[in-house]
């Protein structure tokens, strides 16, 4: 097992305590039962859509993060 693939599963696990405890959490601070499993719906709907406008927007959307340049090659 790669060190990414443990940094993924261990990323996984986290996001999926903090869902489960956000509506409670939510209804702790005085909201609603219903408004808060509609906030996390709602958020669990938009990381879905990012997670795949992300793979089809990268085609035609170039990267945000700048590469650097290579150096050139020695002429021979």
């Amino acid at each position: 097992m790669s060190r990414s693939q443990v940094a993924f599963g261990l990323r996984q696990f986290a996001v999926g305590a903090i869902q489960l405890h956000q509506v409670p959490n939510l209804v702790d601070k005085g909201f609603d039962l219903q408004l808060a499993s509609t906030i996390l719906a709602a958020v669990i709907v938009a990381s879905i859509m990012g997670r795949e406008g992300r793979r089809c927007w990268s085609a035609h959307v170039p990267d945000a993060t700048p590469r650097r340049a290579r150096p050139a090659a020695p002429a021979p």
